[in-house]
Formats: C-alpha cells, sequence, structure tokens
C-alpha cells in the first residue's frame, strides 16, 4: 500500500495503491510545517508485531532414585538443553511427595513439537536415560500445560491444558491437574 507524502507545496498525496486507484491531493493546514523538496518524506505506522505466547510447562512422574541422585528432564529445545544430559531441567521432590518428581520451565508456543526424557544423574555423576521407551512428546499450545507421566521408563500419561479466559489476569495460577494416574501393571 501507499503511504503518506508531504511535499514543499503543503499538499499530500497518496500515490498509487492506497485506497483508490487515482492520486488524491488535499491541502495541509497552514499550521503544518512545511518540508524542503529533498525532505519530502513517506510515512507509515510499523505493524504491530505478533504477541509471542508463554506457555508454562509443569511436568511430573514417579521415580526411585538413591539417597543424593537428581533427577532431570532433558529435552530438543533450549530450556531443555537441546539434549545435553548436564543442561536439563532438574525436577525436585520431598520427603512428603517422593518418588513423585516435579520440574517447571516456561516455552513460547512457537517451538512447536518439543521432545524430551528423563534422566537420572548419580552421585558419581554418571547417567541413567530412559531407553526402553520412544522420546516423550508435547506440544504446548496455551497458557499453562501439566503432564504427568507414569514413571520413569514407562511411556503413559495425562496431559491438561490450561486455557485462561480473556479476561482473566494471566499470572494467576492454573487450576489443580488431576490426580496422578497409577502405572500399569
Amino acid at each position: 500500500g501507499g503511504g503518506e507524502v508531504v511535499c514543499d507545496d503543503g499538499m499530500f498525496r497518496f500515490p498509487h495503491g492506497s485506497a483508490s486507484s487515482e492520486e488524491t491531493t488535499g491541502t495541509l493546514p497552514s499550521s503544518a510545517p512545511k518540508l524542503p523538496p529533498e525532505s519530502a518524506a513517506i510515512t507509515s505506522l510499523p505493524l504491530p508485531k505478533p504477541q509471542s505466547k508463554h506457555c508454562t510447562v509443569t511436568l511430573s512422574v514417579q521415580c526411585q532414585t538413591s539417597f543424593g541422585e537428581e533427577l532431570l528432564v532433558v529435552g530438543s529445545c533450549k530450556e531443555l538443553g537441546m539434549w545435553h544430559q548436564d543442561k536439563g531441567v532438574r525436577m525436585t521432590t520431598s520427603e512428603q511427595t517422593y518418588p513423585k518428581w516435579v520440574g517447571e520451565f516456561g516455552v513460547d508456543t512457537s517451538e512447536g513439537q518439543i521432545k524430551y526424557k528423563y534422566v537420572i544423574r548419580g552421585t558419581d555423576g554418571n547417567h541413567r536415560w530412559e531407553e526402553a521407551i520412544p522420546d516423550r512428546e508435547i506440544t504446548p499450545q496455551a497458557p499453562h500445560l501439566t503432564v504427568t507421566d507414569s514413571s520413569f521408563n514407562h511411556h503413559r500419561r495425562h496431559v491438561t491444558f490450561v486455557k485462561l479466559p480473556p479476561n482473566q489476569n494471566a499470572k494467576q495460577a492454573p487450576k489443580q491437574a488431576p490426580a496422578i494416574l497409577p502405572p500399569r501393571p
């Protein structure tokens, strides 16, 4: 499309490609600044940038570990370390919730599908990857995504998307996800 051209004669013109196919002219108010011919400017408003859609992903999994071992989630996006076993998200547990481990990270929804696995880091620095199952996959699409994976090296899960109403503050806590599904026998 065309933009506004302000000329030294105080006239403005909309070049071809604007609302009509013919040139449109008009007179600027006498208070409008006059521009010399060499500085005639074409102006346009910048288009708004598409807003990035942030998704907070919460992962939980049952995992038996020995004292001092850590559980990480490692995957295909930079937030999960690009598959580097020491750069993933550290999962947490407590005396009250063990053997349930929980981790959280933020990602842009434009990331698309994310693949991931859980990795146990031993006290000796060695790592045990989930090897009995294919890569786990998620596609973040809502403001909050909660994934409850059954257990380490077992591929069963429950996924909850929480989409907040447009007038609700996005920083409010999402609804509590359903209880963890028991692993298959």
